[in-house]
């Protein structure tokens, strides 16, 4: 019966757990405090397509990938990459503070995201609870701390129609002070593998940019 159950936890686990287009496991762009396993590693790469701009009647299209390791005890380790840096790779690390053991799991994780950029680096804080139901709610706090300090919060959340089909929605804040609303779904093809379709910034709150469509597969394995 124990075994039964740790393999449970385990298949959950790498059923749910995949990067955000950003980096570290999470929702779309929101981290979350649901972890990778130990010795596990998740990667994924995204494709992004926004509208045609009105005035210059061009589109911007994107490529990111991403990887994280459970690289040892309560501890994710991760870089992120893609055509839209300049600045190289950057890095990403998150370290999870407490789970409790019951049926549906209230978890704490705290973080560091994009080390290595000039502008956007970021800490933050994030609380993970699962319900009955196939839902998963987030909350927590960003903090930018280069040049300024910009803090805002954040809240997402994901619910599982079935073992196959996710629906995720998260809202981030920005430096500008206006909040971020994303959202989309993914489908596992296989326990270990999952599509990801999103849009991102669907209130156009970015600087007034025009909403990104996001294309991508994730994966999880052990090593």
């Amino acid at each position: 019966m124990m075994k039964f159950i740790l393999f449970l936890l385990v298949f959950t686990n790498a059923l749910i757990a995949s990067p955000t287009v950003y980096g570290p496991t999470g929702l779309i762009e929101m981290p979350s405090a649901e972890s990778i396993a130990y010795k596990q590693v998740n990667v994924a790469i995204d494709y992004s397509i926004n509208n045609q701009d009105e005035a210059t009647n061009e589109t911007t299209n994107n490529f990111y990938y991403k990887f994280n390791l459970g690289s040892f005890e309560n501890w994710e380790l991760g870089i992120l990459g893609g055509s839209f840096l300049d600045e190289g790779v950057f890095v990403n690390m998150k370290y999870f503070l407490m789970s409790n053991q019951e049926e549906n799991p209230l978890s704490i994780a705290a973080g560091l995201e994009r080390i290595g950029s000039k502008n956007d680096l970021a800490t933050y804080l994030v609380t993970s609870k699962r319900f009955d139901g196939g839902l998963h709610g987030h909350f927590g706090f960003k903090a930018y701390f280069q040049n300024n300090l910009y803090a805002s919060a954040m809240i997402g959340v994901e619910y599982f129609s079935d073992e196959k089909i996710s629906f995720l929605a998260d809202i981030t804040g920005e430096k500008n002070d206006a909040y971020v609303l994303n959202g989309g779904t993914k489908i596992f093809i296989d326990n270990d593998v999952a599509m990801r379709i999103y849009l991102i910034d669907i209130t156009k709150s970015r600087s007034a940019k025009e909403t990104l469509y996001t294309f991508g597969l994730s994966l999880s394995k052990y090593i």
